[in-house]
């Protein structure tokens, strides 16, 4: 049963959702500078990333 619904839910995220992958440089950007940033915003990480690039292109940000 735990498959059947691990299939279904796999199925729905990619129907709904776009999936990025990025990479920045340790020496320009550290990945703990960003989630130190999401952490003083008490956002999740994919969050913080989502608003800063809504804000970026001008897009309302969701108040939650």
């Amino acid at each position: 049963m735990g498959k059947v619904s691990q299939e279904v839910r796999e199925r729905y995220n990619n129907k709904t959702y776009d999936k990025i992958t990025f990479r920045t440089r340790k020496d320009d950007l550290p990945a703990s500078e960003i989630h130190e940033a999401a952490k003083q915003e008490k956002k999740s990480l994919n969050a913080f990333i989502v608003d800063a690039i809504k804000e970026h292109l001008g897009k309302p940000i969701d108040q939650e």
